[in-house]
């Protein structure tokens, strides 16, 4: 059954200092922008007929956004070999944090990230500070503590970029992995949580537990 939101003319987005204006006819890629859209625009809402506004963002960022809402795209795939590109290059991770706000879909979550993982090591000026304080939890929230620990470990104790960053207090001895190698889907599991979780996310630890299994096992003594 088709829902009826409301009988608006038109739905206003304000992003920053520029407004986004629906017609009614246009209204279906709003909703489907996200949870909240859905919510704040049901009839029975009362900030009904009121503008979005959508502080501390970009309008680019709304834009991009839009754009794979009206074209839905599947995850990439990490490549060491690939280039980075704009416009996700510069924007992925704020990206991300707009669909945290407008509760957008876990395929948008797992796409962000995933645009995360390829471009954040050619980032000039990494946006960890502004992850640490905007994802407080979360898929990015994960990646983004195990690439700081990773990277802290790699720097060693001269005073550095991830200095100060919550993860890079975290006191760990033995090497931690480089996080992009690990399957999507950990950092959206429990084992995400923990830096060193050997799990099946991680190719190495995979690799192992295959090996393992190939072993000839040993033949129990003759009676």
């Amino acid at each position: 059954m088709q829902e009826n939101f409301n009988t608006q003319e038109s739905v206003e987005v304000q992003v920053g200092s520029e407004y986004f204006e629906y017609l009614h006819h246009q209204q279906d890629s709003v909703y489907k922008a996200s949870d909240y859209c859905r919510r704040r625009f049901a009839p029975e809402s009362k900030y009904e007929e009121e503008a979005i506004i959508l502080n501390g963002f970009k309008p680019l960022i709304f834009e991009i956004s839009l754009q794979w809402i009206s074209n839905p795209a599947r995850r990439i795939a990490y490549d060491p070999d690939g280039l980075p590109q704009e416009p996700w290059l510069s924007n992925a991770a704020t990206i991300w944090l707009l669909g945290k706000t407008l509760q957008c879909s876990n395929d948008f979550d797992r796409y962000t990230l995933s645009q995360f993982i390829q471009t954040c090591a050619f980032i000039a000026f990494g946006p960890w500070e502004l992850i640490e304080k905007g994802a407080t939890k979360g898929s990015l929230c994960r990646f983004s503590d195990h690439w700081i620990t990773w990277n802290h470990q790699l720097v060693g104790p001269e005073p550095n970029e991830y200095s100060g960053l919550r993860a890079a207090r975290t006191a760990l001895t033995a090497p931690v992995r480089d996080p992009r190698t690990f399957d999507i889907e950990h950092w959206y599991s429990e084992c995400g949580k923990y830096m060193r979780p050997r799990c099946l996310h991680d190719p190495i630890a995979r690799l192992e537990k295959s090996n393992e299994a190939k072993r000839p096992k040993p033949r129990p003594p003759a009676e």
